[in-house]
């Protein structure tokens, strides 16, 4: 029996291409790790206009041997007109092939940001 090669992404860049300064976070993991005990990772950045910022790779100790837990989901927040926050973009990743490093670039949208897909890195 021939086993499916893997198909995550390990690590996420993102660009903020935006004007506003928006809060970030990437989430690791999988509905799958979560039911054999491991909890999803949460990373959250800061990131200002113009910026970018990597989110590395993440893994679970498994005793013995570690396992990748994969970039699941790329939220991003920003100031809404009235000074309140507001989710203007979720992402949940899904990936076709094993990917090293995936770009998500913020871009600004008539007033709505939204998540694009930018580079990959095998």
């Amino acid at each position: 029996m021939r086993l499916a090669p893997p198909k995550y992404v390990k690590e996420a860049v993102v660009r903020n291409n935006t004007r506003r300064t928006a809060t970030v976070t990437v989430k690791f993991g999988s509905a799958a790790q979560e039911s054999e005990g491991n909890g999803f990772l949460e990373d959250e950045r800061r990131i200002e206009p113009d910026e970018s910022v990597t989110f590395e790779s993440r893994t679970y100790d498994m005793g013995t041997w570690t396992a990748v837990a994969p970039v699941y989901s790329v939220r991003a927040i920003t100031p809404g007109d009235g000074g309140d926050d507001v989710v203007h973009a979720l992402h949940t990743v899904k990936a076709d092939r094993l990917i090293g490093r995936q770009t998500f670039i913020l871009v600004d949208d008539g007033g709505e940001v939204t998540i694009e897909l930018g580079e990959t890195l095998e």
